[in-house]
């Protein structure tokens, strides 16, 4: 299996999963007796987390395709205290801007 199926792969098991805990939360949501609007504003909580999960995707794969694995190789340790500490990837931080440039969210 090539690296483009097998993306587009684990991109379609993600929706699937999004997908799925719409459902079940509409499920147990109406089990438990929540009001209409409290399973809407959770489910409009949820979708915003797959349109961002998608646009995040295709920032990545943008990014991926000028720069290959590069970028995923640096990283900047930020520090926390003196003993802890907050890594990000290059990848992370281009993939964000390249977001708020394009999609201005």
């Amino acid at each position: 299996m090539n690296l483009i199926n097998k993306r587009e792969k684990e991109f379609e098991n993600k929706i699937k999963r999004f997908l799925a805990i719409i459902i079940l939360v509409t499920f147990i949501g109406s089990y438990f007796g929540l009001s209409n609007d409290t399973i809407s504003w959770i489910v409009e909580w949820i979708i915003s987390l797959m349109v961002g999960f998608i646009l995040s995707f295709i920032c990545g794969s943008i990014i991926e395709s000028f720069t290959d694995d590069i970028l995923k190789k640096i990283s900047i340790t930020i520090p926390i205290g003196e003993k802890y500490g907050f890594s990000i990837t290059l990848f992370a931080i281009v993939t964000f801007l390249l977001k708020l440039y394009l999609f201005g969210l």
